[in-house]
C-alpha cells in the first residue's frame, strides 16, 4: 500500500475512532449503530466496516486509543534524570488530566455505562486496564530501584511492592476523579503532594535522617 494510501487510512480510522466516541458516550451502547458513527463524519456504513470487524471491536478500540494517547501524554522521557521528583511530577499530571480534557470527560461518560457492555467487551477492557497498570507499576518500580542504588530510599524495601501500592493509591484517586466523587473542589495536586512527602520521610535511609537532625 502507499505510503499516501497508508496515512489517509489511519486518519479515517482516528476520524472513526472520535466519532464513535462521541457517540457511545452520549446513548445507550444498544441505541448505538455503526452506521450513525460513519454518517456522523460524512463516511459510509462500509468504511467503518473496512476498519473495524463489528460494534464491540470498535468499542474496545475506542478505550484502547484513548489509554494510548493519555499513556504518551504522561510519558517519561528515559533522558530525564529518574528520581523521586520524577515519579510525583508524573502523577501530578495524571491527576490533572481529567480536569483539562474533554476527551478524558467523554471517556468517564463511556466508562460509566460499561455494564451495557456485553461481557466479552467487557472483559477485553479489562485486560487493557490491568495491562496498563501493570506498564505503569513496572515503571515506577524502574525508578524506586535506580534510588535504591544511589542510596536515596532503604534498601531493605521492596521496590516492587512499593511500586504497586503507590501505582494503586493513585489508581484509586484517578478513579475518584474520573467518576467526578470531588470533583474539581478536591486540590489533587496538594494531596499528591501530601502523600509524596509522607512517602519520602518513610522511605528515607536512617543516616539521611540522621544528618537533617
Amino acid at each position: 500500500m502507499p505510503r499516501k494510501t497508508r496515512e489517509e487510512a489511519m486518519r479515517t480510522r482516528q476520524k472513526l475512532v472520535d466519532s464513535a466516541l462521541d457517540v457511545m458516550s452520549q446513548k445507550p451502547y444498544s441505541s448505538v449503530s455503526m452506521t450513525e458513527i460513519a454518517e456522523r463524519i460524512g463516511y459510509s456504513k462500509g468504511a467503518i466496516y473496512w476498519h473495524f470487524l463489528n460494534k464491540n471491536a470498535l468499542l474496545v478500540h475506542v478505550i484502547e486509543n484513548a489509554c494510548l494517547q493519555f499513556e504518551k501524554e504522561l510519558a517519561i522521557d528515559p533522558a530525564d534524570a529518574l528520581s523521586y521528583d520524577t515519579v510525583r511530577a508524573y502523577f501530578k499530571r495524571k491527576m490533572s488530566k481529567p480536569f483539562e480534557n474533554e476527551r478524558f470527560e467523554k471517556l468517564q461518560n463511556l466508562i460509566v455505562r460499561r455494564q451495557e457492555w456485553p461481557e466479552e467487551v467487557q472483559g477485553k477492557v479489562m485486560d487493557i486496564f490491568k495491562t496498563r497498570i501493570d506498564k505503569e507499576t513496572k515503571m515506577i518500580e524502574q525508578i524506586l530501584t535506580k534510588m535504591q542504588k544511589e542510596g536515596s530510599i532503604r534498601k531493605e524495601l521492596s521496590a516492587r511492592n512499593l511500586a504497586t501500592l503507590i501505582t494503586a493509591m493513585f489508581h484509586g484517586m484517578f478513579v475518584f476523579s474520573m467518576k467526578d466523587v470531588y470533583g474539581a473542589e478536591m486540590d489533587y495536586e496538594k494531596y499528591t503532594d501530601f502523600i509524596f512527602d509522607a512517602f519520602r520521610k518513610e522511605m528515607e535511609p536512617q543516616e539521611a535522617k540522621d544528618e537533617k537532625k
